[in-house]
């Protein structure tokens, strides 16, 4: 139980500090690159119509196969997706990236509040960790024009990607799962 707390505040804490960076960052590295706010228009757009389905499927999933195992993956995507955003030229390479981020985003949000529910029923614990969240993102947003003067765009991409490359690994070696009874697997038809 501790070690749990312990890992999702850990894991909590550098997500919600590369969220905050990558908010402030993304559109200005859009900018930097060219993209017209028609083409950002479309990078957003697209990845809201996708995105939701694939929330609704991966949650349904946690139920059959457990939190940790969606979470990680949920993780890794951060890290893919800001890795394929740091070597961006093209729309589809930006679209790509971003819907790797976006997955990782809305999937991991929805796991990510019933397995802090799971781990302490606490109200303190849970209002912990959703402040821990938001003040790293704050901090994220504050340190980003640091990073981009010091880094530049694709090194603080790429330190991203390794900080949630590092928060997948130790959540994925740390984390227990909690042992429950699987939900019943459902087909796709059976999801939507």
């Amino acid at each position: 139980m501790i070690k749990n707390t312990a890992v999702i505040t850990i894991t909590t804490l550098f997500i919600g500090l590369c969220f905050g960076v990558y908010s402030v960052i993304f559109p200005l590295y859009l900018d930097y690159k060219g993209l017209s706010l028609k083409e950002m228009g479309i990078l957003f757009s697209l990845a809201s119509l996708i995105v939701p389905f694939i929330r609704i499927y991966a949650g349904a999933k946690s139920d059959y196969h457990g939190r940790k195992l969606v979470y990680s993956i949920t993780i890794l995507f951060y890290s893919i997706g800001y890795f394929l955003i740091a070597f961006s030229q093209k729309l589809y390479h930006f679209f790509i990236g971003n819907l790797f981020k976006r997955i990782g985003d809305d999937t991991g949000d929805a796991v990510w509040g019933v397995m802090i529910q799971e781990i302490s029923n606490k109200k303190s614990f849970i209002g912990r960790i959703i402040g821990i969240f938001s003040i790293a993102t704050s901090i994220g947003g504050f340190v980003t024009g640091y990073l981009i003067i010091k880094a530049g765009y694709e090194k603080t991409f790429l330190l991203l990607s390794g900080i949630c490359f590092l928060c997948f690994l130790v959540f994925q070696l740390f984390k227990e799962e909690r042992t429950r009874e699987k939900a019943k697997k459902l087909n796709l038809l059976e999801i939507f």
